[in-house]
């Protein structure tokens, strides 16, 4: 004699239901009434999973130009610079970390692009000038030396 037992999961808990709809609604998955706790665990693992894989490709994904295009205009604009981000995910964290400093004026700008002007043409001589030790004679009679 064999016995047959069925076996009944208990109801889904409003918890988990509304775990499971937040889930659904950010990864763009239908959302279905779970029958059971063990349906629904189930479906939340999954789900779980499939936004750590989301979230893993998106660390491997290279910033989109305009991510980088914005970036360089939030640092002209705040007087910061920033590291060249390597994913869309430090490319959207240094934004928003750059959207949130106060904007430089236009005169701080200005100076600050004015000392990096001077201190990058001060900084080599221009070695093709011509010296006045390097030339005898003037016009149509100079020589080299």
């Amino acid at each position: 004699m064999t016995a047959t037992s069925t076996r009944t999961h208990k109801p889904a808990s409003d918890k988990q239901t509304k775990l499971l709809q937040e889930l659904c609604d950010r990864l763009g998955e239908t959302y279905t009434e779970p029958t059971s706790s063990f349906i629904a665990h189930r479906e939340i693992s999954r789900l779980i999973a499939l936004d750590n894989e989301r979230r893993a490709a998106k660390d491997t994904e290279p910033p989109t130009p305009r991510q980088l295009q914005h970036l360089r205009t939030l640092a002209m604009r705040t007087g910061q610079t920033f590291v060249t981000p390597t994913s869309k995910r430090q490319a959207a964290a240094e934004i928003d970390r750059l959207q949130g400093a106060t904007p430089s004026t236009r005169v701080e700008r200005y100076l600050d692009q004015k000392a990096v002007w001077d201190r990058d043409t001060n900084r080599a001589p221009n070695l093709a000038a011509i010296r006045e030790d390097e030339v005898t004679g003037y016009g149509s009679t100079a020589t080299w030396q």
